[in-house]
C-alpha cells in the first residue's frame, strides 16, 4: 500500500473536479450540449455556490456566446440556472442561424 500511494498519490476528487471545471472551456466548433455535459459532471462532484457555478460556466463559453450574454440590456444572469438556459438559448439560435 504505501508503494502504490508513493506512485499513484491518493484520489482527490473534489480537487481533481475543481481544476477540470477551472479549465474547462467550450471549443468554438462544439455545440453547447458538449461543453454541458463535461461541466455538470464536475460541477456534481463539487460543493460550490450558485454564483461560484455561474461564474465559473460563463468563463468557460465560447466567445460568441459570452458576447451575446455580456451584452444583454438585462446584464449577465446571477444565477447558474439562468445562466445555463441563456447559453443554451443562444446556441440554439446560432446554430439555426448558421444553417440558413
Amino acid at each position: 500500500m504505501d508503494e502504490l500511494q508513493v506512485h499513484f498519490g491518493l484520489l482527490d476528487l473534489v480537487r481533481d473536479a475543481a481544476n477540470l471545471i477551472n479549465n474547462l472551456h467550450m471549443n468554438p466548433e462544439d455545440k453547447i450540449a458538449i461543453y454541458n455535459v463535461k461541466f455538470i459532471q464536475y460541477a456534481t462532484q463539487l460543493n460550490w455556490n450558485n454564483t461560484v457555478l455561474c461564474h465559473c460556466f460563463y468563463q468557460g463559453l465560447a466567445n460568441r456566446l459570452q458576447d451575446l450574454i455580456a451584452n444583454r440590456e438585462q446584464g449577465k444572469p446571477t444565477s447558474f440556472h439562468a445562466m445555463y438556459q441563456l447559453a443554451i438559448t443562444f446556441d440554439n439560435r446560432y446554430w439555426e442561424r448558421n444553417h440558413e
